[in-house]
């Protein structure tokens, strides 16, 4: 356990990476649903196969009628218990972060966009870009600009368009673009 003074802690529970975490078990728990409810299907698609392929009648009724119902639906509450409880809690904690997150001004002082999560929104509240491992997206989810490195911004081709320093934005002529505050 780590002590509350201790740096490397302090490092990691920044707004930006406690959402980041939160974002990525939240998509982690989507996928277990996914995964879970096609094995509940697959393991009564493969009973219902057994017959076929010779398994004794008396031993599969019971096998349908004692064990199957009893396993799937043990897997279908566990979905259903992620979906209503683990989920919900997941998006409660990240709306108590992203409430601390700074906007992205403009050199004026003015909200030019704001950052929920993985997300960029315009100042009406819009879904302009996210932001998927070291690549930004379009709200059409198309792949717009690519980080690399630590500070560099490049699009699709390849060119360097962004260099963050800082807190600040800047294009390749070195002009800012805005700043998180």
């Amino acid at each position: 356990m780590y002590k509350n003074g201790d740096n490397k802690v302090l490092a990691r529970q920044s707004f930006e990476n406690q959402i980041r975490l939160a974002e990525d078990l939240k998509k982690f728990l989507y996928e277990l649903q996914e995964r879970l409810s096609l094995a509940a299907q697959s393991y009564q698609q493969k009973c219902n196969t057994l017959y076929e392929l010779g398994m004794m009648e008396e031993t599969l009724n019971e096998l349908l009628l004692e064990y199957m119902p009893s396993t799937t639906e043990q897997i279908m509450n566990i979905v259903a218990k992620i979906n209503e409880c683990d989920i919900p809690f997941i998006r409660r904690y990240i709306a108590e972060f992203d409430q601390f997150l700074p906007p992205i001004r403009d050199d004026y002082g003015n909200i030019v966009n704001r950052r929920r999560g993985n997300r960029i929104l315009d100042i009406f509240g819009d879904w302009k870009y996210e932001i998927r491992g070291d690549r930004i997206y379009d709200d059409s989810g198309n792949w717009i600009y690519e980080f690399r490195g630590t500070n560099r911004i490049y699009d699709t081709n390849g060119n360097w368009v962004y260099e963050i320093r800082g807190d600040r934005i800047y294009d390749t002529a070195g002009n800012w673009l805005g700043k998180e505050y």
